[in-house]
Order: C-alpha cells, then structure tokens, then sequence
C-alpha cells in the first residue's frame, strides 16, 4: 500500500504484520518512536526511546522519523481496521499523517490475533520549536500519543 506523508508528500511506508495469541477486545501491547524499524516476523528497530529532535535553525527536515505500534484483538474485533498515524505540533497542527488500513486476521485457533504496524514518515518538516507529538489512531480512536520536544541545540561554550 502506498501512502503520503501530508508534509513530505512524497510515498511513505505503511506496513503491518500479523501473528497470533490470547485475550479481548482491541488493544495496544507497545507504541514508540524510533530513528529506525522493520518487522517482518519480529519487530526491529533502532534508536528507540528519544524525546527530543535537535534542529539548529527552523523549518528543519527530518530525514525518518518511525513510529511503531502492536495491536491486540479477541476473534471477534478480526476485519480491517482504520488506522491513522499523525505527527502535530503544540497547537493541535498536523505537521504529517499517514493513515491506511490494519488487518486483523482472523487467528483461527487462538482466542486472539496481533497486528504490528510500522510506519515511515520521510523528510517530516518542522516549522516550529517546542511539544509536538505522535498520535495512534484506530477507527478514529486515539489509542497512545507519544510526545517529543523539537529544540535548538545547546550553546557551545
């Protein structure tokens, strides 16, 4: 599926995985951003658990920014889900949004089934210093919001 990033316009990337195991309704494991992720069968990925992007001057282009999500539903929520990824600024601006479709198939055996998504904003264009965040919806739903600080960097000396 081919996406595009509101700010970059240009093709991002939007991916899930299924696997399988037990449990209720829809709902989360894990959200994060990253510098870097893939999944196939396991989810990989690099430079987890920052909360700051320095920018010397503004608008700064960030080259990738990843966000990663893993959702959980019992049999019953199995279908296609609407799922929307949006970065934003202190003032609620949508700064880029990918937004696609989860499916959560069906886990045959299992009383639940799990969905990894991945999700690649390419050349993200930050107008402005401060709070921003990432949002995770599904179905129009916010399931996590993950906030991080766009700054100057230090003075030297």
């Amino acid at each position: 599926m081919a996406c595009v990033s509101a700010a970059a316009r240009r093709p991002a990337l939007l991916r899930f995985v299924h696997s399988e195991s037990r449990g209720l309704a829809v709902q989360l494991d894990f959200a994060f951003i990253c510098d870097y992720a893939d999944s196939t069968a396991k989810v990989v990925a690099f430079g987890i658990g920052f909360d700051q992007i320095q920018a010397p001057s503004l608008p700064a282009r960030h080259h990738r920014l990843c966000g990663v999500a893993r959702f959980r539903a019992h049999k019953t929520e199995v279908g296609q889900k609407q799922a929307r990824v949006v970065i934003m600024d202190a003032d609620g601006a949508e700064t880029a949004a990918i937004q696609g479709i989860v499916d959560l198939a069906d886990p045959v055996d299992r009383l639940e089934t799990t969905a990894t998504l991945v999700v690649n904003f390419d050349n993200v264009t930050f107008n402005h210093y401060g709070p921003h965040s990432a949002h995770v919806l599904i179905d129009g739903n916010e399931m996590h919001r993950m906030p991080f600080e766009v700054s100057a960097p230090p003075a030297k000396g």
